[in-house]
């Protein structure tokens, strides 16, 4: 299958995931930024919106072992994102935001990892 423009907007979610962290840890002004809960909810969206593009092969066609594999494991770091944004939004934690980003970043590197493996392949 190779990589899609799917994996390209993934990885500009990448990069607005971590420049929405980075500006909320230098104490940014902004009002999407400038709260715990508020960074969560960006975080969340974004993370959710891309994820749900780039995965969507994992889950319409049929997989390999392998492709099962990485479609549990996306299944499992979403829940947790989800998770952790919620609580995030809902208590204002720092805590709960950056367990948000890592969860999401390594949910937006999972779909362009098994789309690399794939190169040369019909799925």
């Amino acid at each position: 299958m190779g990589t899609t423009w799917r994996d390209a907007l993934s990885g500009g979610a990448f990069v607005v995931v971590v420049l929405a962290y980075a500006a909320y840890l230098s104490g940014t002004s902004l009002v999407l930024l400038s709260s715990a809960s508020a960074a969560s909810a960006v975080v969340l969206v974004c993370g959710i919106g891309c994820t749900v593009l780039a995965a969507r092969d994992l889950y319409q066609t049929a997989q390999p072992r392998a492709g099962v594999v990485f479609r549990r494991i996306v299944t499992v770091l979403g829940t947790l994102a989800v998770l952790a944004g919620l609580a995030g939004m809902v208590t204002g934690s720092q805590h709960a935001l950056k367990i948000l980003v890592v969860l999401t970043i390594a949910l937006l590197a999972t779909p362009p990892f098994w789309h690399v493996l794939t190169i040369g392949s019909d799925r």
